[in-house]
């Protein structure tokens, strides 16, 4: 498995609260099948950031697109495979 780093910007903010609770569960969801390591918001106020495992980046993609804030356009994404060096309490590979 590979990690992947998602930074979410934020894009359409008046309807953030709309769909913050379905962004969530989605989230959540994904942490218990063991897909996400972890996710946040950034202090900065621009978006968030989401820690994915997944085979390569065809299958995070397709996750990614199934988020509710990126369906509703609220947050833009970018992806990026990360090569860590040093995670502890998380499995690598």
């Amino acid at each position: 498995m590979k990690l992947f780093a998602v930074f979410l910007r934020n894009q359409n903010q008046e309807h953030a609260q709309e769909h913050l609770q379905a962004h969530i569960d989605y989230l959540s969801g994904l942490r218990a099948e063991g897909k996400v390591l972890a996710n946040g918001r950034l202090l900065e106020g621009w978006g968030g950031i989401v820690l994915f495992r997944g085979s390569n980046l065809d299958e995070v993609l397709e996750l990614v697109k199934q988020d509710p804030f990126v369906i509703h356009e609220v947050r833009s994404y970018e992806i990026f495979e990360w090569d860590a060096k040093w995670a502890p309490n998380v499995t690598i590979s």
